[in-house]
């Protein structure tokens, strides 16, 4: 499964993400990809309508802004220096908002696929009434 999300993630940087997505996929692990999910989250949560919702520990938050500024430093300065280089060259900020858009999504989906977060994402089916979906079929 991992195999077929990395290719997944792979394919789907060089449609969107150019070299420079391909990169930051390939030189992410499931921590680093876990680490920005959270800080995703955590920064999301920050909007008003999800108050009540979603809690955030603001010292945990700024833990993992510090981390994700660590891991954007290896990233570009490091890794996928060359790539960023050339990308930024051709497209400007675009490409790196592509990117990193690009890498936003293969870490929401691995995290998704975890069993805990996969059992949460389709509980809301059970509201859904059977007439409703047997109404479809028609």
């Amino acid at each position: 499964m991992k195999k077929v999300l990395a290719s997944v993630g792979i394919a789907v940087g060089l449609l969107f993400g150019g070299d420079l997505g391909e990169c930051l996929v390939n030189h992410t692990t499931n921590a680093d990809k876990v680490l920005l999910v959270k800080w995703i989250v955590g920064s999301y949560a920050h909007h008003p309508a999800l108050k009540g919702i979603v809690k955030v520990d603001e010292a945990q938050f700024q833990k993992s802004e510090k981390e994700v500024a660590k891991l954007f430093e290896r990233l570009i300065g490091k890794d996928c220096k060359k790539e960023f280089n050339e990308a930024f060259q051709q497209k400007g900020e675009m490409a790196v908002a592509e990117a990193f858009g690009m890498l936003g999504k293969v870490a929401g989906v691995e995290v998704s696929n975890n069993p805990y977060v996969r059992k949460n994402l389709d509980a809301f089916t059970k509201y859904i009434s059977p007439t409703f979906l047997s109404s479809l079929a028609r």
